[in-house]
């Protein structure tokens, strides 16, 4: 592949919705390491109440294992993720040549923002509607009634109806 198939390649891709998906893909990993680390903590905290230290006792060795692949998912999310996410917000227009340059705060406390919404809107959501066709379908009513921001269209929702 040489640089103008590929430059073609970009320029399709940038004129699709996959760049939108994508930035939905990682706001849900980082809503979903958000939540991922609470539940962790507020499991490690009820143990440490009543006396256990999680790591220490065999009878837990489901919570361990649990725990472990927790910080294995976190090193991942660490390693892999934020780096782009910190690139794509807080790096956003900062000048490489002058690395004590202020970042984008504002970009990045957006993009946290977002994160932290989604985290609601699912709770919230599972909360109201779970086992309640009729709320499932006044949610999407609902939503549906909004403008679009023209980031992601209806045929790409739609994929994801269960049929």
């Amino acid at each position: 592949m040489d640089k103008k198939e590929l430059d073609k390649i970009r320029e399709d891709i940038g004129n699709s919705t996959i760049p939108d998906m994508l930035k939905v893909v990682y706001l849900m990993a980082s809503a979903t390491e958000l939540l991922s680390q609470q539940s962790f903590l507020r499991i490690k905290a009820v143990f440490a109440r009543h006396g256990f230290v999680t790591r220490e006792n065999d009878l837990l060795s489901g919570i361990n294992q649990y725990c472990k692949l927790i910080r294995q998912a976190s090193y991942q999310f660490f390693e892999r993720i934020d780096p782009q996410i910190l690139d794509a917000t807080w790096g956003l227009g900062r000048d490489e040549d002058h690395p004590d340059a202020p970042g984008n705060s504002s970009a990045l406390d957006g993009f946290n923002e977002d994160a932290n919404e989604i985290c609601r809107l699912v709770l919230l959501y599972i909360d109201r509607t779970a086992r309640n066709n009729e709320a499932f379908s006044k949610v999407f009513k609902t939503l549906r009634k909004l403008p679009s921001s023209g980031m992601i269209n209806d045929e790409d929702i739609a994929r994801f109806k269960m049929k």
